[in-house]
């Protein structure tokens, strides 16, 4: 018999690596396929459904880095019709780790570093992942926004690549049934400058072109995530900004840049405008504001350390008289929502714990709204990857 050969070979043994996937690990999302955008490795994944989107990582190669997030924002938008786009390891302690960390963040995807023992960046690392192992990801692959869809945003010097993503589970029960009201979704858009680097055929290397280093500008608004507006029947939307070296949020030119967050509250046609520098980038969560009874309005942003803020909103649910929302979040860390006026009390309890929550001092700041609420493990307790708290907001 003639042995295989082509797609028929290829096919093969696709299968046979998913069978010892299956047999050794349990199903086949322990498998990320790499180097695999040909067509026979693309067509004979049948059980495994993680794609690598871009070229390998290398850590070296500082024209490398920019086009590696460009690759995997654009492949995303053919990949993720039909599988969950990779976008590979990083290393948190070198000069891009701040970079590729809020990329990953942001994408969907699984976040993983190749960081060498004892050189590691604890404080990238922290706002990516809890201390419980946990990562709070985004629920679906991040894709280009319109207005860069289709636009060089490596080589057009000019613009920004902008990726949305959104955080929550559709498939959460609903308020009706006594469970969270799924409808309660937090976006999340990255901005990132990666103007000046690309990919160069002659030379089959990464090459940098000094005159397209430039800062470039951009808006991030609710409708950037497809979608988003038409959920829930919000009209405003709280916008909470954090960037990285560099990068300035907001026309009065509020920077929010390493531990500080700017916080803005828009209409559907508004946003907060973002300047970044070559390299920088930004990341916002956008939150629903919710009307409660009275005028009180509150919108659920999600840990404000996190690069992926809005992650943490695990699910959300406005009690039957409407003076509260209760919602569920992921910790430990400083849980942000926005406010016109402060609650009359804060609640905080581990999820499947004690029914009785355990009031706690929140901080609110009067000028920006910002609600930061402490949610800590109770003493001697251990993080653990299912540690879920419920956080009590009581407006009348």
């Amino acid at each position: 018999a003639t042995p295989p050969r082509g797609s028929t070979l290829a096919a093969r043994c696709h299968a046979a690596l998913e069978a010892s996937v299956s047999s050794n690990f349990g199903d086949g999302s322990r498998c990320i396929n790499c180097m695999c955008h040909s067509t026979e490795a693309l067509f004979a994944q049948a059980t495994t459904s993680a794609v690598r989107a871009s070229d390998d990582f290398y850590p070296n190669d500082a024209a490398s880095h920019s086009t590696h997030i460009f690759q995997c924002a654009y492949n995303s938008v053919m990949l993720a019709s039909f599988a969950w786009p990779d976008w590979d390891m990083f290393q948190s302690d070198k000069g891009c780790g701040a970079l590729h960390a809020a990329a990953r963040a942001v994408s969907g995807a699984p976040v993983y570093v190749s960081d060498a023992p004892g050189a590691h960046s604890a404080e990238v690392l922290a706002r990516c992942v809890l201390p419980s192992g946990r990562v709070p990801c985004a629920s679906q692959p991040a894709l280009p926004c319109r207005d860069c869809l289709l636009r060089d945003t490596a080589r057009d010097g000019a613009t920004a690549l902008k990726v949305y993503s959104l955080n929550g589970a559709a498939s959460a029960p609903s308020a009706a049934e006594g469970g969270d009201d799924d409808s309660y979704r937090v976006g999340v858009v990255g901005a990132f400058n990666v103007q000046g680097s690309s990919w160069d055929v002659s030379t089959r290397r990464y090459v940098r072109d000094e005159g397209k280093l430039v800062t470039v500008r951009t808006t991030v608004c609710p409708g950037d995530v497809e979608g988003l507006v038409s959920v829930g029947g919000a009209t405003h939307w709280a916008l909470m900004a954090r960037g990285g070296a560099g990068a300035t949020i907001g026309d009065g030119g509020e920077a929010a840049s390493g531990a500080g967050v700017a916080l803005s509250i828009v209409d559907a046609t508004r946003g907060v405008n973002v300047r970044l520098p070559p390299g920088a980038f930004a990341v916002v969560a956008i939150a629903p504001v919710l009307q409660l009874a009275g005028d009180a309005r509150v919108a659920l942003l999600g840990l404000g350390a996190m690069y992926n803020a809005g992650g943490a909103v695990v699910g959300a649910r406005v009690s039957r008289d409407g003076r509260a929302v209760s919602a569920r979040a992921l910790g430990p860390g400083e849980f942000c929502a926005w406010c016109e006026q402060p609650p009359v009390e804060v609640l905080v309890r581990l999820s499947g714990g004690s029914p009785a929550g355990r009031r706690v001092d929140a901080s609110h700041d009067a000028g920006s709204g910002l609600l930061t609420v402490p949610l800590a493990l109770p003493e001697g307790a251990r993080g653990d990857p299912s540690d879920e708290f419920v956080v009590d907001l009581v407006f009348g």
